[in-house]
This record gives structure tokens, C-alpha cells and sequence, in this order.
């Protein structure tokens, strides 16, 4: 050594050399060592549990079963691996019911909770316990999931790789089955009720349970409006029957007076039935879980047939309405008479016809004599019967009323031709539909208005037309204006035309039958297409993206702008165009800012434009839902840093050979 200047002639030169080249060869492997800083290791700790676990024998309930994840960390580092590791994902648990030993049954299926970290979550599964011994029982739940066991990542954070695993265990959970009273209706049966009528509710109660039941109350309530208990001159809405002792499997059989009103339909019907009673200590329990069926038999029904009709029209005295009632109820009826009741115009002048004893199924003809006013409205009117009679007990009933159409004749029609709507389609507002009113009747129509009436997709905004006087015959135009919803369908729809107007008194009338005609609806035109897409984006850089739109819509529209969104691995940071103003037809360019990540592949990836502007009424729209393809190509670069690195590498230790061999001549 001379000075500071290092002597490459001596040994320590070559000693140099050598250890040049260890050094050169453990910067070589250096880089495929992970170093044990940059992975986390970890796996979720599920337990279960449950809440409100007993219950009794013969009973229907609900298990909710607790499932806790306790995470657990080996090896720590960044937090959102750490999270990973813990996470508990696609988390699925059911109760394995073919591995219980009891009688025990699972009314529902698997729950799945999803992706569970640290912390808690729970499901209920509906069981149903049979006849099971009091004790605890032990309840397998299979839960399965999957997790990332080990994380691994760059020391930046960056490129994970993740070790996932999937797991099923089976835990147990345990409930416990009571020793109590339990009570069961075994049998029940109804005599004689029919609506309008009283009967007879019989049911024979058990005790399912394992312990007597003392001083026991049975509390029927009818939760059905028309079903009562006792007589129609004191209905009630609950009863009750006293049991001094029912011990385990022990019956006992009670009846009690229940009645149907006449507006009760056939059928079955549940009467709410708890029990108060004492345990085998003297407590004071009370089961709420039974009910009781009560069958109410058809009403004694009546029906009009072969009815007939001579000189009913508008302004005719005297009409005969001729028909046969017959007893269509499970039951004879005695002293019945058949009433009309009439309203307004129509008026009964011969109202009761008197038929006497019916049997089941008999029938008897039966006339009326009606009155028409001229005032009266021409076309089919709705008259009613009713038939009072005598049940078995003697009380007079009366039957629900028989409704008959009959047809009035017209005194004057109209009809609608010439139907047109141009540009109806969906989403359209205020398209107008002209035709004509023809008076077709046989007197003037004074001070005429047709009305169109909203029917399924087409809303009416301009509902009215007045017309005027219309003579026998002569026709008039009619306008009106209609929207169609943008959620309607496309296709024939059908609307209805009234007509309203003074008869020769001056007493405003209308049309008896609907005017129906169908209008064509069209398919909803766009407001906006996309027409073009030019962009020069690269995977891994950033590039300009104009999407050329076209408006479609009818009138000018103002302050328009547009905005894109993209998903991975496109983003953008200026996703916002403002267009200005748009004449129909007229096509400008959204231009856009968006970046695709290095990891992107060479294609098209799907986008979604709105656009939002202001119609001309100020109204403020938002058109979404368009779709445009964004062409991404492949990214360029040079060698990849690792193979920089080895070349370097490489030329270190050539270097460092050389020397060597030249102190080695």
C-alpha cells in the first residue's frame, strides 16, 4: 500500500478478486429471496352459538344459531392482508338433521352468510320438535368457507399472491327440551252451521306433555268478522271451558254454541284456543299455540233463471219481468217471498211475488211490472231480488240479493271514426288524436262533449272535446291529446270514448255502452345513440377517448353533458363533457380522459354514457343506459428490469475473472 493507491500486484489483489466474485454470485440470487417481511399469515377462528335454545316437545320454533370469527394472525404486516387472512369467505353453515339423534326435523335450509371478518353474524333455522323426551340435545351445524392462509406481496405492497384454502367443520350447538304440559286438539267437529244460522263446535283436547295440568281454562276467540259465539240476539266474540285436571295423555271433550252471520262465505275457518292452567308447582302457565276449525256450510242460496223481459225501453209504463226462483241452498226454506228493489228511473210497480215452501233444488216462476222513466239511461241495468224466508228455528232470514242485467232500450247512440294518432309511442307526451262523433240515435244530442277516458299505457292530458248539437246522423271533429309512460309496452291498446249530453228536457244524460276503439302505441325512440368511438389507449398509459353521440329526440335541447363510467381495468379521471346545445339529428363528440392498467388486455371493454340536458321547458332529463366499447391495445416497454439486473450482474463478474487470471500469468 503506497498511500491511498490500492496495489493490485500483491496477494491481498487476489484474495480481492476471489471475493469479488462470492459477492457478484449473492447479488445474483439475491432477488428471487422472499424475505420473510413482505407475507402475512393468518386464518379466521370460527366458534358457534345459540340464543333462546329451549324449547318443548311437539312444538314448531325457531333455532338462531350465532357464528363468531375470532381472527387470528401468525405473522403480521400490512392491515389489509392481515384483513384478508382473518376473513372468513363464502361462509355457509346448515344444520346436518340426518346426524340428530332425536326427533327433530329442519324446516329450512342453508344459510349463507357470505364474507364473515373478525366480528359476528347469525341465522335462524325453523325446527320442528316431535314427540322428544325432556333433555338436552346436541345439534351438528356444518360450516364451510374458504381463506387465505398466507399473503405474500413486494415490499411496496404491491403484486399479492394469496395461498386460499377451503374448510368444513362440524360444530355442535345444544337445546334443551322442557318437562311441561303440552296441549293438543285431537279431534273437532261442526253440527248444522250454516251462514245466517247457529251450531254446534265439538273438539276433544289432549295433553301431549309430561306433567298434569290443573284448573285448565280452554279460551276460544274467533279472529273471523261473522263467526260468533252464543245466539244472534247476544253474539260474542270468545268463549270459554272450564277442565279441573288433564293429566299426560289424558282428553277431554267440550262443545259450544257458535254462529255464522249471512255475509259469512263457506268454508273453514281457525278459532284461536289457549289454555290457562297450573304446573305441577302451582304456577300459573298458559299455552297459546292451538286453534280449532269451524265449518260453515253454504247459505241458503237462491237463484233466477229463464228470465224475460217485454217492453223494456226508455219512457214504457208497464214492463213484465218474468223468471223461475229456485232454492239452490242445502236446506227447505217455508213462507218465501221474492222482492224487486229498484232505484232512480226504474221503478217496481208489482215489487212481490209470493212463492211459499221450497225444497232444496225447487223452483217456482215468479213476475214483477216495472216502470221506465224517459228520463231513464238506455242500455243493460243491474235490477235486484231478495228472498225472506223462514229457517227451522222460525227466524226470519233474508237472502243475499240476486243481481239481473236487463236491457233497457236505447234512446240514442253515438260512435267515433276516423281515428288517427300520429307519433304515439312510448315515452311521447302530448300527441294528438283527432276523429269524428257520429250521432247514430234517433233524437238531437244538445250541448255534446266526448270524453276519453285513460285505459292501460295511455294516459289522456287532454281528456275533453266539445262538440256541440248534433242532429240525427250529422258527425262533428273531436281532438284530444295523449301521453304514453316510458315504462309502457308497445302495441294495440284500447280506449274508451263517453259521451255527455242534454236529452230534449235539458237534463244532462250520456251514453249508456262505452265507445271502444284501439290505438296503435309505438316502440319508445332513443334519445341518444352511440354512432362512434376513436381512441389511441394504451394498457398502462393514459389517452384521450370521443365518443360521437346522436340526438334523436323532436325539439332542440340545451346544457347537455355527458359522463362516462368504466370499470377495471379502464378508469378515468376526467369522465365529464359538456355538449352545449343540440338541434334534432345534430351529432357532436364527448371527449374523455382514461387511463387502462399495465395488466390490461389488447380489447374492447364496455362503458356506460348518460347524458343529462334540459328540455325546452326547463325540465331537467337524464338519458343513461348507453353503451359504448372502448378499444384498449397492448402496451410497449423494453427488457424487464430483472434481466437488467442479471446483465449487469454478469459483466461484474467477468470483470473481476480477468483480473484473476492476469495476476495468475
Amino acid at each position: 500500500m503506497k498511500g491511498d493507491t490500492f496495489d493490485l500486484s500483491s496477494a491481498a489483489a487476489k484474495r480481492f478478486a476471489v471475493l469479488a466474485i462470492v459477492v457478484a454470485l449473492v447479488v445474483v440470487t439475491v432477488p428471487v429471496v422472499v424475505s420473510a417481511d413482505n407475507e402475512v399469515i393468518g386464518s379466521p377462528e370460527l366458534s358457534l352459538s345459540v340464543r333462546d335454545n329451549h324449547f318443548e316437545s311437539s312444538q314448531a320454533g325457531q333455532l338462531t344459531v350465532q357464528i363468531t370469527n375470532d381472527g387470528d394472525i401468525d405473522r403480521g404486516g400490512l392491515g389489509r392482508y392481515e384483513e384478508r387472512v382473518q376473513t372468513a369467505r363464502n361462509v355457509r353453515f346448515e344444520i346436518r338433521e340426518d346426524r340428530i339423534d332425536a326427533p327433530i326435523e329442519v324446516k329450512s335450509g342453508p344459510a349463507v352468510v357470505g364474507n364473515l371478518p373478525p366480528g359476528t353474524a347469525q341465522a335462524g333455522f325453523g325446527i320442528e320438535i316431535g314427540d322428544a323426551e325432556p333433555g338436552r340435545y346436541r345439534i351438528p351445524v356444518e360450516v364451510s368457507y374458504e381463506f387465505t392462509r398466507i399473503a405474500e406481496y413486494d415490499r411496496d405492497g404491491s403484486n399479492p399472491d394469496y395461498d386460499d384454502i377451503s374448510r368444513t367443520r362440524t360444530r355442535y350447538v345444544e337445546i334443551v327440551v322442557e318437562d311441561k304440559p303440552q296441549f293438543e286438539i285431537v279431534s273437532e267437529s261442526t253440527q248444522n252451521l250454516f251462514a245466517g244460522d247457529t251450531g254446534r263446535v265439538r273438539a276433544t283436547i289432549k295433553n301431549t306433555g309430561t306433567e298434569t295440568a290443573t284448573d285448565a281454562t280452554v279460551h276460544l276467540t274467533s279472529g273471523t268478522k261473522g263467526l260468533f259465539f252464543g245466539n244472534f240476539d247476544a253474539p260474542e266474540g270468545s268463549t270459554a271451558v272450564f277442565i279441573d285436571s288433564l293429566a299426560p295423555n289424558e282428553t277431554h271433550q267440550f262443545s259450544t254454541t257458535v254462529g255464522a252471520t249471512e255475509d259469512l262465505t263457506r268454508g273453514s275457518y281457525p278459532v284461536d284456543a289457549s289454555v290457562d292452567y297450573d304446573n305441577a308447582n302451582g304456577v300459573a302457565q298458559q299455552d297459546r299455540s292451538l286453534s280449532v276449525g269451524v265449518s260453515v256450510g253454504p247459505e241458503r242460496t237462491f237463484a233466477l233463471r229463464n228470465v224475460t223481459t217485454a217492453g223494456l225501453r226508455v219512457g214504457q209504463p208497464s214492463a213484465t219481468v218474468t223468471g223461475e226462483i229456485v232454492n239452490t241452498g242445502p236446506a227447505p226454506v217455508s213462507d218465501a217471498v221474492v222482492r224487486l228493489k229498484t232505484t232512480g228511473p226504474v221503478s217496481a210497480t208489482g215489487p212481490e211475488a209470493a212463492v211459499g215452501t221450497l225444497q232444496p233444488g225447487e223452483s217456482q216462476p215468479v213476475s214483477f211490472t216495472l216502470g221506465v222513466s224517459p228520463k231513464a239511461e238506455p242500455g243493460s241495468r243491474s235490477l235486484e231480488f231478495v228472498t225472506e224466508y223462514e229457517n227451522a228455528a222460525g227466524d226470519t232470514r233474508t237472502s243475499d240479493p240476486i243481481r239481473q242485467q236487463v236491457d233497457i232500450g236505447r234512446e240514442m247512440t253515438f260512435t267515433v271514426r276516423n281515428l288517427t294518432a300520429d307519433g304515439l309511442r312510448v315515452g311521447e307526451n302530448d300527441v294528438t288524436v283527432t276523429g269524428r262523433l257520429v250521432n247514430t240515435g234517433s233524437g238531437t244530442a244538445r250541448n255534446a262533449v266526448v270524453a276519453l277516458q285513460s285505459s292501460g299505457a295511455v294516459q289522456v292530458t287532454g281528456p275533453e272535446s266539445a262538440v256541440g248539437n248534433l242532429e240525427p246522423g250529422e258527425s262533428r271533429p273531436v281532438t284530444f291529446t295523449l301521453a304514453v309512460p316510458a315504462n309502457a309496452e308497445p302495441g294495440s291498446q284500447s280506449v274508451r270514448f263517453d259521451v255527455e249530453y242534454e236529452n230534449a228536457d235539458g237534463d244532462v244524460t250520456h251514453n249508456v255502452s262505452p265507445i271502444r276503439r284501439s290505438l296503435d302505441v309505438g316502440p319508445e325512440q332513443d334519445t341518444f345513440e352511440v354512432v362512434d368511438v376513436e381512441t389511441n389507449l394504451t394498457a398502462g398509459d393514459s389517452g384521450r377517448v370521443a365518443v360521437t353521440l346522436r340526438y334523436a329526440g323532436d325539439e332542440p335541447i340545451s346544457d347537455v353533458n355527458a359522463r362516462a363510467f368504466v370499470n377495471d381495468p379502464l378508469s378515468s379521471s376526467d369522465n365529464d363533457a359538456f355538449l352545449g346545445r343540440l338541434e334534432p339529428g345534430e351529432t357532436k363528440t364527448a371527449v374523455f380522459v382514461m387511463s387502462a392498467t399495465g395488466d390490461a388486455i389488447p380489447k374492447e371493454y364496455g362503458a356506460a354514457v348518460e347524458v343529462r340536458y334540459d328540455e325546452a321547458d326547463g325540465d331537467s332529463v337524464l338519458a343513461d343506459g348507453l353503451s359504448a366499447g372502448i378499444p384498449v391495445a397492448g402496451g410497449g416497454g423494453g427488457l424487464p428490469l430483472p434481466f437488467i439486473a442479471l446483465g449487469g450482474t454478469l459483466i461484474l463478474v467477468g470483470g473481476a475473472v480477468t483480473v484473476y487470471r492476469r495476476q495468475g500469468e
